[in-house]
């Protein structure tokens, strides 16, 4: 059986760069998972409003899901009879 190890750069001899790149890497899947669960929210309290509730603020079931992912530009050409 052949091992293979590939050297990790490390800075002073520590383990610094090792450990910021698992940092960056915990930091942005926190920030994905963070920024997921308000998206679903907003969708989940955008489903609890009836049909003339969604007309009054512009948009339909249908747009839903692309409003709450995308904003305004989720709207696509909607946006533009504004």
């Amino acid at each position: 059986m052949t091992h293979v190890s590939y050297p990790i750069p490390v800075q002073g001899g520590s383990l610094a760069r090792p450990t910021a790149f698992v940092t960056q890497m915990i930091v942005r899947v926190t920030v994905t998972i963070v920024g997921e669960l308000r998206q679903r929210r907003a969708m989940r309290e955008l489903r609890e409003l009836d049909d003339r509730m969604l007309a009054d603020i512009g948009i339909g079931r249908a747009d839903i899901e692309p409003a709450a992912r995308l904003g305004r530009r989720g709207l696509g050409s909607f946006t533009s009879r504004l």
